[in-house]
């Protein structure tokens, strides 16, 4: 009804402007009439003296010159006269078609007028009716949102709980997950030390073709150390490192005999001592070493004459990819650091964001549906950069519903308040707007430019537009005419 009633003023304004072209048409006629008396008069007036100079012609032939001169002029005033005299016929008659289409056009707007008034009383009934049925409905909403609400305090009551089991399982993932790692490296050293016993009693077996099950060791009279005696074993495994490194025993050279006998005396110690840690053990475990000391010998093969060249290459191989394994974590770390601010700086950024548009979204949407209320809401996401947005809206007369089960134009509206507000966040110095108010009608393009022209106060806007109202708001027009075929002209007006 209010739309009727602006679209009924609309009319009645543009009603009174066409009787006052009309009425100055019709002044403008009887001007034009009155002009053309006057130029009869003239033409005659012309032609009398015409002929007084035909009389005055035998007088001599300077003065026939003369008037033969006076006489061109005339007929060049009158031709341009005659042109003219055209023109403002051609001007009555354009004149005459317009104000019969203008009154062709009245009648119809008188017709849409009573067609309108008589909607209009059919629009008040319904509307009685839905008011009745409304107020019916929101008193079933009242009782529902009552519901509602207390199911949202147990849902709340419910994701609070959920949310505490899921801290509590995370923390039980992570230590699992350490449990699983800590026993993976147990398995794995335990089978380096299997495969390290395996290879040492093979090696023997091959080397000195002795069987660790029936060896029996020689009588010692070292008696191992207190805090050595636990480390027999692992003992026993570095003796017997020299011969896996070199493949062949070696004294050690020197010039003094004596020297040699008292650097000897130790290793004997230690051999002695592994003999006996190798005695303490069972027959199983003696074979189990047994054979892999003899894995061992087998495994090292011949002298590698060129084995120290090529361990120091190695050693500076490694000190190298050391230090590149080195840079690298530290740029991983770094970019891992600076991955993780931008995140926090994107998320706090995208909180204000969102805020600040979905509060003048929620201001703008009531200013052009003349009510109603909307809102923005983060679907439900753990982080909010990868979290989507929904758009409620709920214009004047509807329950709030997503935007999706609008209609063109309400969406239209609705797309324009969500842009103006993000318009109003993040201003700029220029806009450009390609038919935005196509699906409006005249009611929502009034408002449309209300908004467009509070804001053209900090930015300019550039609008492509076929609608009249929108042009009128403007300040500077372009259009591209077509006066000859295939050659376009830009035409610009100032309207300031």
């Amino acid at each position: 009804v209010k739309a009727l009633g602006e679209a009924h003023e609309g009319r009645v304004s543009e009603r009174g402007g066409i009787l006052a072209e009309l009425e100055s048409l019709a002044s403008e006629r009887v001007r034009l009439e009155e002009s053309l008396t006057s130029l009869r008069q003239d033409r005659g007036e012309g032609q009398r003296g015409l002929d007084g100079l035909g009389l005055r012609l035998g007088s001599g032939s300077r003065e026939a010159q003369r008037l033969e001169t006076a006489a061109t002029e005339l007929r060049v005033e009158h031709a341009g006269r005659s042109e003219r005299r055209d023109r403002l016929r051609t001007a009555h008659e354009r004149a005459g078609e317009a104000i019969r289409g203008t009154s062709d056009w009245i009648q119809r707007r008188e017709q849409e007028i009573t067609a309108a008034e008589a909607r209009r009383e059919e629009l008040a009934g319904s509307i009685e009716k839905a008011r009745e049925t409304l107020e019916l409905r929101l008193r079933d909403e009242e009782a529902a949102r009552a519901g509602h609400d207390e199911k949202r305090e147990a849902f709340e009551t419910a994701s609070t709980a959920v949310n505490e089991l899921e801290e509590a399982l995370r923390v039980h993932r992570t230590q699992v997950s350490d449990c699983r790692e800590a026993v993976s490296q147990h398995e794995l050293r335990l089978r380096e030390v299997e495969m390290k016993r395996d290879h040492l009693d093979a090696s023997i077996r091959e080397k000195w073709d002795v069987d660790l099950e029936g060896w029996q060791p020689p009588s010692v009279d070292v008696e191992p150390e207190p805090e050595k005696a636990e480390s027999a074993e692992t003992e026993a495994e570095a003796a017997a490192e020299p011969t896996e490194a070199s493949g062949v025993a070696q004294a050690p050279e020197t010039d003094d005999p004596g020297e040699g006998e008292e650097e000897a005396a130790p290793d004997a110690a230690r051999e002695a001592r592994a003999n006996a840690a190798l005695a303490l053990l069972s027959v199983p475990e003696r074979r189990e070493q047994l054979e892999a000391v003899r894995k061992k010998l087998q495994g090292l093969g011949d002298v590698n004459l060129g084995a120290i060249e090529e361990h120091e290459e190695l050693k500076e191989r490694f000190r190298f990819l050391t230090e590149q394994k080195a840079d690298l974590e530290t740029t991983l770390a770094s970019l891992r650091d600076a991955i993780a601010r931008i995140n926090r700086t994107s998320r706090r950024r995208f909180r204000e964001t969102f805020e600040a548009v979905s509060k003048r979204f929620s201001e703008n949407f009531p200013r052009l549906f003349r009510g109603g209320r909307a809102s923005l809401a983060l679907t439900e996401s753990e982080d909010v950069l990868e979290a989507g947005i929904e758009i409620m809206a709920s214009p004047p007369g509807k329950r709030l519903q997503n935007v999706n089960l609008l209609s063109g134009g309400e969406k239209t509206l609705t797309a324009i308040a969500l842009l103006v507000a993000v318009f109003q966040v993040r201003p700029s110095p220029f806009f450009l707007l390609d038919e935005v108010d196509a699906a409006l009608d005249d009611a929502n393009v009034g408002r449309f430019n209300e908004m467009v022209t509070e804001l053209a106060g900090d930015s300019q806007f550039v609008l492509i537009t076929h609608n009249k109202r929108t042009i009128e708001v403007a300040d500077v027009l372009y259009g591209v005419t077509m006066e000859r075929k295939g050659v376009s002209k830009l035409v610009a007006v100032e309207m300031r």
